[in-house]
């Protein structure tokens, strides 16, 4: 698979096994099996979109309009990957958020918009209605997220211009509820990736300011552990792509 040469400012989301990149107008699609690509025809042209998949379906809202580099509160659903339907607008348009499903809803959180925001909605699928959920205890974006052991974690992101931080927010959608942890990553970064891999919450990649990086975290729940001996594939894989359900 031939990715961009810098990948940070792309987002793609592991669906039905395969990853899906927006890329401009057009988007890819890499199958991990047959390791082949393709394209497919994207609803709007956006820059730092929040995508996730949910329900079968592949989501893209918010983000920058191109070429007015203005924010917008659309998203579409490319409902059951065949054809795009747009959704109820977002309350809070922002770019450069992190996005993830959980139990059939999508979630979007923090991200950028005359500011880095604290802000968490989430959308229901079946009602086509956003809620306004718990903020965050600390304001980011361009963070990593993913849902281990049935809570959402949010991992590291831009909290001021230039101050990259590695703190680890634990949200209960059951109670609405946000952890501040006291433990944190080892390297302070944006732009990173997270996913989980046989009950382990990985986070990878990333740019901590001065290039990006390789450094590989693993989280048992309690503790944090740098990984070592990971293949170069993996990261330029994994760089692009936060894999949901």
């Amino acid at each position: 698979m031939n990715l961009p040469a810098d990948p940070g400012a792309l987002r793609g989301v592991g669906l039905l096994g395969k990853v899906y990149i927006p890329v401009g107008k057009t988007g890819i699609i890499y199958d991990i099996l047959r390791d082949t690509t393709s394209n497919f025809q994207l609803p709007h042209y956006l820059s730092w979109p929040a995508i996730t998949g949910c329900r079968g379906s592949l989501f893209l809202i918010s983000g920058y309009n191109v070429p007015q580099f203005t924010l917008t509160n659309a998203g579409w659903c490319f409902l059951n990957m065949r054809e795009w339907q747009q959704i109820m607008p977002i309350p809070t348009p922002r770019a450069r958020a992190c996005c993830v499903s959980h139990n059939g809803n999508v979630y979007v959180i923090g991200g950028s918009n005359q500011g880095i925001l604290n802000t968490v909605e989430s959308y229901d699928p079946l009602t086509n209605c956003w809620s306004v959920r718990q903020p965050m205890p600390v304001a980011v974006c361009e963070a990593a997220c993913a849902v281990y052991r049935q809570h959402i974690y949010v991992i590291g992101g831009l909290h001021e211009v230039q101050r990259r931080v590695g703190v680890v927010q634990r949200y209960n959608p059951v109670t609405n509820t946000w952890t501040l942890l006291e433990t944190t990553i080892s390297c302070p970064r944006d732009e990173l990736s997270a996913v989980v891999f046989r009950d382990k919450l990985y986070v990878m990649c990333g740019d901590d300011g001065r290039q990006r990086v390789k450094v590989v975290e693993s989280f048992d729940g309690v503790t944090w552990k740098i990984e070592q001996n990971v293949h170069d594939l993996v990261f330029r894989v994994v760089d692009v792509c936060n894999v949901n359900e």
